[in-house]
């Protein structure tokens, strides 16, 4: 990866988890043992569906050191308990407000912030996405076909139809032509 697009993730991430802190309405969730819960619940969740080890890993770490993240007590409709984990979030980055042991701190900008970033959950992100968009593009299924080929080939090659798919080939393709066309039903 280059190290332009290395930042460029990590500017993004830390972004997106900054702005989780400013998520909801409505007063704060005050009882230290609801949003712990709340958290426990999250992390019982994350077995099936984990963004990545790193993320499910600094959730155990807030509780395991009695850091408890400040929620908004309300969000959206349909969707109410993304902002709570959004408010968790930015917590886990330094940008939202937490207690300790019932005492509100304020973070240090080394904290959590760059936890994340540290242990690369995005590359994490960034490899699983790599080898799904790898394993999509080589499957058959709803891909485009290609057939090493010229329109000299066969009279049904050189229809009209036919010839919108054709492709000349260059010096990356060794000089071969051929047709790429849709295979899907």
């Amino acid at each position: 990866m280059s190290p332009k697009n290395k930042a460029y993730l990590q500017q993004r991430e830390q972004a997106q988890f900054r702005r989780g802190a400013l998520e909801g309405f409505g007063p704060e969730v005050a009882a230290e043992d609801i949003v712990r819960a709340t958290m426990v619940v999250r992390l019982n969740s994350m077995t099936y569906a984990a963004i990545s080890p790193q993320v499910t890993h600094m959730l155990v770490e807030l509780l395991n050191r009695r850091v408890t993240p400040v929620i908004r007590s309300r969000g959206s409709v349909g969707e109410a308990a993304l902002s709570q984990m959004d408010n968790i979030k930015g917590t886990k980055v330094g940008a939202g407000d937490a207690c300790l042991n019932d005492v509100r701190i304020i973070q240090d900008p080394e904290s959590l912030r760059a936890s994340s970033t540290r242990q690369g959950s995005a590359w994490a992100a960034w490899a699983a996405l790599r080898d799904a968009a790898t394993l999509q593009i080589n499957s058959s299924d709803n891909n485009p076909a290609v057939a090493e080929g010229s329109p000299a080939d066969s009279w049904e090659l050189r229809t009209p139809m036919m010839m919108r798919y054709y492709v000349k080939g260059g010096k990356l393709s060794g000089g071969k032509h051929g047709f790429i066309y849709s295979n899907a039903n």
